[in-house]
Formats: structure tokens, sequence, C-alpha cells
């Protein structure tokens, strides 16, 4: 099953009837570069949250096994009917569940990713006790990674504050990278590699998620040129000092007990 990574991510947009896979394949960019490069042919994969599986049937095509945890029944259903379409069904496993209580013993898996989850969990301790679950299933020497709204990024600070303002409190958080940093050094994972991403791409999900929703009521022809010139603006601040400060970030950690 020797496919790029550009084949597989058509594909599932496909199955998963999303509007334009290069748009998908521009959003998930940050969490190819951080887990992609470290799964290895004979890993187990574990995408803590990973809904209808945009994330968890890649790592199919790519491990041993794919372990796709997600609370969210119907979203765990679409996943098993796209795994199934694309051939890769009988290398996935399919668990309903928290990210909080994960059904596992100690150190199952090769990598464990969570891609954009904890901004979603609510609770300050709920964070620490993701990740530490995280941990907990992730063998010795294996690798955890994790996305999540950057606080750094202050453009889409100050969205959230406009839209919380306006009556949509919402539960997604924004995450300093010390913060994360911190947390994952304080359960044994020792970060290797941070990265950030802008988003270069902006999408209708991004814009109907992050923008008041009087702005949908904008005319494209206004809306649009509007867009293209924040998505130039992005792709220069990623080449340049506050490429940090990209929207999205996250680290890839080791396990490394003592």
């Amino acid at each position: 099953m020797e496919l790029d990574d550009t084949t597989v991510i058509e594909r599932v947009a496909r199955v998963l009837m999303y509007g334009d896979s290069q748009e998908i394949y521009a959003v998930k960019e940050l969490d190819r570069r951080l887990s992609r490069p470290f799964i290895k042919p004979f890993f187990t994969t574990c995408d803590v949250g990973g809904g209808n599986g945009v994330d968890a049937i890649p790592f199919a095509y790519l491990s041993d096994s794919s372990f796709l945890l997600e609370k969210n029944k119907e979203a765990l259903s679409i996943a098993k009917d796209t795994a199934a379409k694309l051939g890769v069904k009988s290398k996935m496993v399919f668990v309903r569940c928290s990210a909080l209580n994960l059904p596992f013993k100690n150190e199952v898996f090769n990598l464990v990713s969570s891609f954009s989850v904890l901004d979603h969990v609510p609770g300050e301790k709920s964070h620490q006790l993701a990740i530490d679950e995280m941990a907990r299933v992730t063998c010795n020497f294996g690798y955890v990674v994790v996305t999540v709204p950057n606080k750094l990024f202050i453009v889409g600070v100050i969205a959230r504050k406009i839209i919380q303002l306006m009556g949509n409190p919402g539960m997604e958080k924004h995450f300093a990278p010390k913060e994360i940093e911190r947390t994952m050094l304080s359960v044994g994972l020792k970060p290797l590699f941070f990265d950030a991403k802008y988003p270069t791409k902006i999408d209708k999900y991004i814009v109907g998620f992050h923008l008041p929703k009087f702005m949908m009521a904008v005319p494209a022809i206004i809306l649009q040129p509007f867009i293209r010139i924040c998505e130039r603006i992005f792709f220069q601040l990623e080449k340049g000092p506050f490429r940090k400060c990209g929207a999205r970030m996250g680290y890839t950690s080791q396990k490394r007990s003592t």
C-alpha cells in the first residue's frame, strides 16, 4: 500500500465528501509534518479524538495497525464506512471513548496523536489528564504528537474574543507553546520538535468557525479577495521570525521512562 500523502488525502477527502481535497491537505499540513516522519511500517498508531478518520485512516496506510478513538458515535460510524470503502478497515480498530479515560493497558502504542482535540476538552485539569493518558498508553521511546490553537496567534485570539462577546462562548482554548511543553515534561514526554502553521489556505470551515456570523453575509466578491490577501500575508509570515506564532502549533515528543 505504498501511496504518497497527496493520493491518500485525496482518497479520504473524496469518500468523506469534502468539497476540496486540496483544502484538507493544506489544513492538515502541520499534523503531517509532526507525525508522518516518525511512523514506521511496524508501528501501532492511535489517533485520540480522531473524528471521522481523516488522520487515522491515512495512518493505516503507513503503519501495521491504526486505532481510532472517538467519543462521537456518528463520526465513528462514518470512519468505519470510509475505512471499508478504502480497503483499510482490516488494519483499523475503532473505539468509542473519552480522551480522559483511554481503555488500554500501559505502553500499547508506538505513536499516539491528538490533533486539535485538547482545545475542546473543558477544564484546565482535563488537559493535563488527557496528555497523561496519552503518555501512559505510549510505549517507552514511542511518540506523542499534539496540536492545538496557538495563543501567540493574536488574530485568532482576538477573533474568538469577539465571537464570545457576541454570545457564543464556545469551548475552544488557545495554548501557549511553553504551556504544552511543561505539561509534556511533567508526564515523562521529552519534546523533540515544535512547529506552527498559519492558515495559508483559508477554507469555508476556517471562515465559519473563526469569524463572526455576520461576516458570512458579506458578498463573496468582497470577502474572497480579502481572504486571498490574508493567505499571502500568512504565507510570508511563515518564512520569517514570526513562524512560531502560527494559528496552530504542536509538538512531537518522545516517551523516555527512567
